[in-house]
């Protein structure tokens, strides 16, 4: 019988996939024998986590977590602070916009809240996604809710935030074209 995907390079890197509370059930076989670590795709975004500023919904994420758990798989966070799949009441106060101190706060209840209800399940976290734009001509930042509210520090606060949640987890920016050289030049200066 030949190794499996993880097993292959188990002594180089971690070999994760990502995955729903439906794909861990039609592809379990699969996952549990090619994969050492899992990524929730969108159950442990604010959208699914913290729909309401009170109101905190761990169960999908707590699934995936729990299959890890199960499996002996790393469990990879994903992701606590993005423009998008991010409800509109975080950057509201009322009918006016959240002041950067509001919205410093809901950010680290937020991150505190989540990287503490996962707390030694999580090797990692995704801590802000995607902020960095596309095109060379645009600004550094991508312009975005957490942009305007915070303002430019948005990142170094969340990261500061992840940081005291969870001593232990290793953080991370997460993006998406990163190769490409437009984008990858703003990556060199920040």
């Amino acid at each position: 019988m030949s190794k499996s995907l993880w097993e292959t390079y188990n002594e180089y890197f971690p070999v994760g996939a990502a995955v729903t509370p439906l794909s861990i059930q039609t592809h379990r076989e699969l996952i549990v024998k090619h994969f050492s670590s899992v990524t929730p795709e969108n159950q442990m975004k604010p959208e699914n986590l913290h729909p309401s500023e009170y109101i905190y919904d761990f169960e999908q994420g707590d699934i995936i977590a729990d299959f890890a758990l199960q499996n002996n798989m790393w469990l990879r966070g994903h992701t606590l602070v993005w423009h998008n799949q991010t409800p509109v009441w975080f950057f509201k106060d009322g009918e006016k916009p959240a002041t950067r101190r509001l919205a410093l706060k809901r950010m680290r209840e937020h991150i505190f809240t989540v990287m503490g209800h996962y707390k030694g399940l999580t090797y990692a976290w995704d801590v802000v996604n995607e902020a960095v734009t596309d095109r060379a001509e645009a600004p550094l930042l991508r312009q975005t809710p957490w942009l305007e509210a915070v303002g430019e520090d948005y990142l170094v606060q969340a990261f500061k935030f992840a940081a005291e949640a969870d001593p232990d987890a290793k953080l991370f920016y997460n993006d998406y074209n990163e190769c490409d050289p437009a984008k990858s030049k703003k990556y060199m200066i920040w």
